[in-house]
């Protein structure tokens, strides 16, 4: 892990728990807080990366669960697990906002690249949140 500290992985934990607040905004009724939060949370592995990667496809998951439309246009037949994790986060966009995340990412470190995949898809959730009377 060349180049990761700590913060960037604090970072990226606390930028998943905003999306899944948000989501949950966007939750039915039938789904409370406590039973998604509780659901995606069952089964937490020991490595930070793995459990990025398993609140990632949760998050996809619940998702999906609400209605979007499933997606897989990337090859899954990668070993490493920060490409995986980037998959699970291209699919997530996708499903959520319909379009592929395009930007010109002049970064090669992978957690950077995570890091800001996952805040572009904080920023664009909180444009959609409804507005509270």
């Amino acid at each position: 892990m060349s180049k990761v500290n700590t913060t960037i992985l604090q970072d990226i934990e606390s930028i998943l728990d905003d999306i899944e607040s948000v989501l949950i905004t966007f939750q039915s009724n039938e789904l409370s807080e406590e039973d998604t939060i509780k659901k995606q949370h069952s089964q937490s592995p020991a490595s930070i990366i793995q459990k990025g990667i398993h609140r990632t496809t949760s998050i996809y998951i619940l998702v999906q669960d609400a209605g979007a439309f499933p997606t897989g246009y990337h090859s899954n037949n990668t070993n490493d697990a920060m490409s995986k994790w980037a998959i699970a986060i291209d699919d997530l966009h996708w499903s959520v906002f319909g379009c592929e995340y395009s930007s010109n990412i002049l970064e090669n470190n992978k957690m950077r690249i995570i890091l800001s995949k996952l805040k572009h898809i904080k920023t664009q959730l909180y444009e959609y949140v409804p507005t509270r009377c």
